[in-house]
């Protein structure tokens, strides 16, 4: 880590991919935001309060591309910083991961609603989620270009989004949703 943070040091970074997947870091530098041309982020790991990074840094990014995988979502304590991440419009690929320390379901709820990814959408993952329901945008027709949706370890759902919706959906997991006893006409948007 003390090398990436000196690497960061450096005026004369200048790079547009980062790959940290497949590791254990458990927290950003502060001096990543630095890496404004970055087009490739595997992972954006978000901090404590005043530790590490808040979600609202993912705005420092615009140029953000392909995957990109959000881990402890359970950091976030407000759904506005979340809005201000400004997810990027040609990230296809969107992992969020809350962690087995979500306490607030209600927050967690209103983090993923504010976390709405752009229309370009293409695959979704969602785990260790401790909402008791998804926001509206999770099965909205617009996302027509979504081909894959899992979701993971999502305990207290008790409902399934509309993900009958989404025209283009091909790929679709579900798993360790223990509150989850049917498969009702909410998923194929009817109440």
């Amino acid at each position: 880590m003390r090398s990436l943070r000196h690497e960061l040091d450096s005026e004369e970074v200048k790079t547009l991919k980062l790959d940290i997947s497949e590791t254990n870091i458990k927290e950003l530098p502060k001096q990543i935001v630095r890496l404004e041309s970055l087009r490739t982020l595997t992972c954006f790991v978000v901090g404590k309060l005043h530790v590490g990074l808040s979600i609202k840094e993912l705005r420092k990014f615009p140029q953000l591309q392909g995957k990109l995988t959000i881990l402890n979502l359970h950091n976030v304590n407000d759904d506005m910083k979340a809005y201000d991440a400004d997810l990027k419009s040609k990230i296809e690929e969107l992992v969020l991961e809350w962690g087995k320390q979500a306490e607030d379901s209600q927050t967690e709820k209103d983090v993923l609603d504010a976390l709405r990814p752009s229309i370009n959408l293409r695959k979704l993952d969602i785990n260790l989620y401790r909402g008791t329901s998804f926001p509206s945008w999770l099965g909205d027709s617009l996302f027509s270009n979504i081909v894959s949706v899992r979701i993971t370890n999502c305990s207290y759902c008790m409902t399934l989004p509309p993900l009958g919706k989404l025209p283009s959906l091909k790929d679709l997991v579900i798993s360790d949703m223990r509150m989850l006893e049917t498969i009702g006409p909410e998923f194929y948007g009817m109440t």
